[in-house]
C-alpha cells in the first residue's frame, strides 16, 4: 500500500456542481505515555480527509497522504477513525453566469461575469468574476445589493478622479469607468429580476 498518493483528481469527490459525494465524521486518537489510545478530536472530514479503498488519507495541496489507522502500531502517536457519514443538508444546485461585461482597451481586455451560485435551502451566492474567474473578497456576497454599492463606490472614486484630472484625462481611463457604469445597471437589473 502506498503512503503517498500524488496528482490527485479530486473532481472525482464532488459533483457536477463541487458539492462533496461523501463527508464523514473524523476521529482521531492521541497515545498517552502510559500506551493509552485517548480521543483528541471529532471533526468533520470537509475537503481535507478522503476514504479511498476503505483507508484515510490527508490532502496537502495535490497529493494524499495515509493516515494511520492501527492501533497496534508501535511507531505511531496518532490514530484515526471513520465516523459517521455527515449529511449536508445545503448543497449547490445551480451555477448560472448572468452576464459579462467587457471593456476593450489598447493591448487589454478587461471582463467581469456576474456569478449566481443557488443553494438546496433556498438562498443565493453572487460574485463578480474576471475573465480568469477570479473573484475580489468585496464582489462577492449573498446580497446583490453589496455588489450594486461596491461598484458605485468605485464609479464615485472614478468620478472624484476625473474631476481633478480634467483635460489630462485618457481614453483608457474612460472606458474604464463607462464599463463600470454599465455593470452598476446591469447589476440594478438583476436586482429587479431576483
Amino acid at each position: 500500500m502506498e503512503n503517498k498518493l500524488r496528482s490527485v483528481n479530486f473532481k472525482q469527490f464532488e459533483d457536477k456542481f463541487g458539492n462533496l459525494i461523501k463527508e464523514y465524521e473524523i476521529i482521531k486518537y492521541c497515545k498517552h505515555s502510559n500506551g493509552k489510545w485517548v480521543e483528541d478530536m471529532r471533526f468533520n472530514s470537509s475537503r481535507n480527509y478522503y476514504i479511498i479503498d476503505n483507508n484515510l488519507y490527508h490532502r496537502i495541496n495535490d497529493s494524499l497522504f495515509l493516515c494511520n489507522m492501527d492501533f497496534n502500531s508501535c511507531i505511531c502517536g496518532a490514530c484515526y477513525q471513520i465516523g459517521k457519514i455527515i449529511e449536508n443538508n445545503k448543497k449547490i444546485i445551480e451555477n448560472k453566469i448572468l452576464f459579462t461585461e467587457v471593456c476593450k482597451l489598447d493591448n487589454q481586455l478587461l471582463m467581469l461575469s456576474l456569478y449566481k451560485q443557488s443553494y438546496s435551502d433556498n438562498t443565493s451566492f453572487y460574485s463578480l468574476r474576471d475573465k480568469y474567474n477570479n473573484s475580489k473578497l468585496e464582489y462577492g456576497s449573498n446580497n446583490i445589493e453589496d455588489l450594486i454599492t461596491q461598484i458605485e463606490k468605485e464609479i464615485l472614486l472614478k468620478e472624484q478622479y476625473i474631476k481633478e484630472q480634467n483635460e489630462t484625462l485618457t481614453e483608457h481611463f474612460k472606458k474604464i469607468y463607462n464599463w463600470k457604469i454599465n455593470i452598476f445597471n446591469r447589476l440594478q437589473d438583476i436586482k429587479i429580476k431576483y
